[in-house]
């Protein structure tokens, strides 16, 4: 975020509208997406992003539909956890766009962790390996633990003292250059797992 961003962001605000991106419909889902992993995002972004004429197209198009897809369930996201006095997605379309979603496949690192985790919860009775949350969105690893920080198998009824943790692996290219912070859409994915109930576990 730019030192100056609170003189910053109201200049800009007052200049993006969708009527100016007509003809890039491409450029302004990216926009509304920047504006909600800073933020910064309004509801009538939200709303504007969020009509079957603006997005059909950009998931019909093969060129565009992969990232597109991402950006759109994050936005849909953001929208019904962060402003929830706003028109709710519906659920049937959310579970549409999930479906035709390719998850990455996980790196070496991501492997290496959850191997070496489960030397503490074995996989399969105390760690969900590639868990379904969710919104679409990934973690590589899920469990549960009491209050003690002590594993529960992944059946057991949730008590209110057990605490849901999700794994998340962060590899070089996750990270902003030369630092241990997130990129953005990593940023985001951890905000957005936060609001679900999750407690996230960072690696590095």
């Amino acid at each position: 975020m730019p030192e100056c961003s609170d003189q910053l962001f109201p200049m800009l605000l007052e200049e993006l509208f969708e009527d100016h991106f007509s003809s890039m419909p491409s450029v302004w889902l990216d926009i509304v997406w920047s504006l909600a992993a800073l933020g910064k995002v309004k509801q009538t972004h939200l709303d504007s992003v969020l009509q079957p004429h603006f997005y059909t197209p950009l998931l019909e198009d093969s060129s565009l539909a992969v990232p597109s897809r991402q950006k759109l369930l994050n936005i849909i996201t953001v929208n019904d956890l962060e402003f929830p006095d706003g028109p709710c997605f519906p659920k049937e379309m959310v579970e549409s766009i999930v479906q035709n979603y390719k998850v990455p496949e996980a790196g070496a690192l991501q492997r290496s962790v959850r191997e070496a985790l489960t030397q503490l919860a074995p996989l399969g009775r105390y760690l969900s390996q590639n868990p379904s949350l969710p919104y679409g969105l990934t973690a590589d690893g899920e469990l549960v633990v009491d209050k003690n920080a002590q594993p529960i198998l992944l059946d057991s009824k949730l008590e209110p003292d057990h605490h849901r943790i999700v794994l998340v692996v962060l590899d070089y290219k996750d990270l902003t250059l030369h630092s241990q912070v997130p990129t953005g859409v990593n940023a985001l994915r951890m905000r957005l797992l936060k609001h679900l109930g999750y407690k996230v576990l960072q690696v590095p």
